[in-house]
């Protein structure tokens, strides 16, 4: 092993996740990674790649399937599965004395002068907004190592986000993660997401194994903030603490969740990786507790990525579920020919309510963001799986319904013998 001489610069490997053909960064420092390459030609959050998109991809990059490695568990994990390589292939990226993780359209901005120039979002959120091109902060490796000096950092993390920053027109606002968490997930009417934010708190609060996270973790979630994408450069050792921290406890949940994972849509079986982030932040909460010098960077954002309507994170088929017509529909197909008939109106006049609300809340944040606002249905890969779900007797039954309030009982009555037969099928 070769010792290093004195005044020489730390080694550095950061790797740059991909899930599909991009601009590639690489030299001797960035080292692209092929996030889910088991998984690569079926269906992701991203759509799927072509076969020439894949071999572009292996000629390019590594991946995460070779060694010790979780790349099949990439659909719920998502950059995860590039970590945990990292962490158990660590000598195939030559023992470097940092190692970071950054995605292909979230990096770090090393070079801070740049930062003033660029576009920063208005709501102080803790990335640089790309407009044009001619705003892109040119990556340097030099930049890098400037940062690196004599190795006195232990830890380059992201700015830390106040999750207030985006609501600060007072219409959503949250005085813990506690309230966040969940009332973000519902926003966006993904219950499911809420479970494991659920699991791995109560874990921490409970097990022995994580005595010592207990009264930071318990004292940070009723703050309201986190240092978000699941990107850093760590020291060596910090990373290798960071690790065995952060995946022990996300295996717990995932056992725990693994069935019901299986279940769920591209978006919601992610719920893992969402976690992480306020995993790792605990983490670095901790670290810095315990005197260890850090930095906090800039991440410049890539917003273009919004204009891919193939690839846009919730489907069409998806959309149309979420539609208050289905939801209302299928209220009614459930709770025919049980007691619960007695209440459903007033079930059906509180689930619209709520469906407004959500409405509301949902109109106030594209007015606001725009450039987030969904396509048209017929733009999305599976509009004809949402055109069938359209034509179901649940969804039609709940659209005449919302046209006429007041029919309830007849529409129930007129309608009753294909309900019933429907709510057979519900049960099944």
């Amino acid at each position: 092993m070769k010792e290093k001489k004195e005044n020489q610069n730390p080694s550095i490997k950061i790797l740059v996740g991909y899930h599909k053909p991009a601009e590639l960064l690489k030299d001797d420092i960035l080292t692209p990674i092929h996030l889910g390459r088991v998984l690569a030609t079926e269906a992701s959050k991203d759509g799927s790649i072509s076969r020439d998109d894949y071999e572009w991809m292996c000629k390019n990059m590594i991946g995460d399937d070779t060694g010790d490695n979780i790349s099949h568990l990439n659909r719920y994990f998502c950059e995860l599965t590039g970590i945990y390589w990292a962490w158990k292939n660590y000598d195939k990226l030559g023992n470097p004395d940092y190692i970071g993780f950054m995605h292909y359209r979230r990096q770090f901005i090393f070079d801070e002068s740049k930062v003033e120039n660029l576009s920063i979002h208005e709501n102080g959120w803790p990335w640089v907004i790309r407009t044009s091109q001619d705003q892109f902060p040119s990556y340097n490796k030099h930049d890098i190592l400037k940062h690196l000096d004599d190795g006195c950092i232990d830890m380059f993390i992201s700015k830390f986000f106040e999750l207030n920053s985006p609501f600060n027109d007072n219409f959503y606002k949250f005085d813990t993660i506690e309230d966040w968490y969940p009332g973000e997930k519902l926003f966006i009417q993904n219950r499911n997401l809420t479970i494991g934010h659920y699991l791995y708190k109560y874990i921490l609060d409970t097990s022995a194994e994580f005595s010592e996270y207990k009264s930071l973790a318990n004292k940070y979630f009723l703050e309201c903030g986190y240092y978000p994408c699941n990107v850093f450069i760590l020291k060596k050792e910090v990373f290798f603490e960071y690790c065995n921290f952060l995946f022990k406890l996300l295996f717990i949940v995932y056992e725990i969740l693994e069935k019901n994972l299986k279940i769920r849509n591209l978006h919601e079986a992610r719920e893992l990786g969402y976690c992480a982030e306020f995993i790792s932040t605990v983490f670095f909460l901790k670290k810095i507790k315990e005197g260890k010098k850090y930095k906090e960077l800039y991440l410049f954002w890539n917003d273009g990525i919004f204009l891919n309507y193939d690839s846009f994170y919730v489907g069409a088929e998806d959309r149309v579920k979420r539609h208050l017509s289905y939801q209302v529909g299928n209220l009614i197909i459930q709770d025919v020919k049980t007691p619960k008939i007695l209440i459903l109106p007033f079930k059906i006049f509180f689930l619209c309510l709520k469906y407004f609300i959500l409405k509301i809340a949902y109109q106030k944040f594209i007015k606001k963001y725009p450039e987030l606002k969904p396509p048209k249905l017929d733009n999305y890969f599976d509009y004809q799986k949402a055109v069938v779900i359209q034509n179901y007797f649940s969804y039609k039954l709940g659209n005449n319904l919302l046209k006429n309030p007041l029919k309830l009982v007849v529409l129930v009555c007129k309608n009753f013998k294909t309900i019933v037969i429907s709510r057979r099928k519900f049960e099944l």
